[in-house]
């Protein structure tokens, strides 16, 4: 789950409180209207009108936690806290659900060892306190998530060739992601960035090491004065390399123009 989702998803929810609100001002602009002389056939079609109007609403509820599931079907360590931020949001500060209903939000939601965790609690309404407490005290543990963003920039996929633009830029913006998760969490580059460093410069290609090194004049490289250099030079090949073009892409590798060869 990215920061866009979860920002969309705080949108919606914002959305939807905000038509609750017309709603409620829409009924309280029709109860004026009502002829209390003759009120048996307005109230009916005011009750009407308010039960259409709620039906629209649900729905749209509905189609919302719809979303939520098909873009939050996966949780892994470091991304529990974005998930629960965006499911407090959307399910479960939502008045309008019940706790058996988030419950069930809540277990469609998870796959692998966290849908495994509260896989023995039957769907009651009690359980949905349980599910929490357990979810929260299993994937809530900063040593767990910290643990999870070092394997991640271990893991983060190498780039062979320097002309896979794309890949570099991707290669930075994860490496980035995940540094700067571990400052939010207080750990700082500085109590592991000597151990990174020689793991990052293998998985950039040689003549882009060179080029950082012909950036970073000192004698010990510093992760973050690295991740500077790294993101200027993918920045100047960016500007310099034409939109909509890769040179690994047979799609996009053809000259603009030939020139016709010289018949003899």
């Amino acid at each position: 789950m990215t920061q866009e989702h979860i920002e969309d998803e705080i949108k919606d929810t914002e959305n939807f409180r905000e038509s609750i609100h017309q709603m409620i001002v829409k009924i309280d602009e029709l109860s004026t209207q009502i002829n209390w002389k003759r009120p048996e056939i307005q109230i009916s079609q005011f009750l009407s009108l308010i039960l259409i109007r709620l039906l629209k609403v649900l729905e749209s509820e509905r189609e919302h936690c719809r979303r939520l599931t098909l873009r939050n079907s996966m949780l892994i360590p470091f991304s529990f806290n974005p998930f629960w931020d965006s499911f407090a949001s959307a399910v479960d500060d939502n008045p309008g659900l019940s706790d058996v209903d988030k419950l069930n939000y809540l277990r469609n939601l998870l796959e692998g060892p966290a849908a495994g965790a509260i896989r023995g609690l039957p769907l009651t309404a009690e359980n949905y306190e349980s599910a929490r407490a357990i979810l929260k005290k299993r994937f809530e543990q900063p040593q767990v998530i910290i643990n999870a963003h070092i394997e991640g920039l271990e893991k983060v996929s190498a780039v062979s060739a320097y002309n896979h633009l794309r890949r570099l830029r991707l290669l930075y913006d994860r490496v980035e992601a995940h540094v700067r998760a571990l400052q939010v969490l207080g750990i700082n580059s500085e109590s592991y960035g000597k151990l990174l460093i020689p793991l990052l410069k293998e998985k950039v290609p040689p003549n882009m090491r060179l080029r950082i090194s012909r950036t970073v004049d000192q004698p010990e490289w510093d992760l973050d004065v690295l991740l500077d250099a790294f993101d200027h030079e993918i920045e100047a090949r960016e500007r310099c390399e034409p939109i909509g073009t890769n040179p690994t892409d047979p799609s996009t590798s053809k000259k603009p123009f030939s020139v016709p060869s010289r018949k003899s």
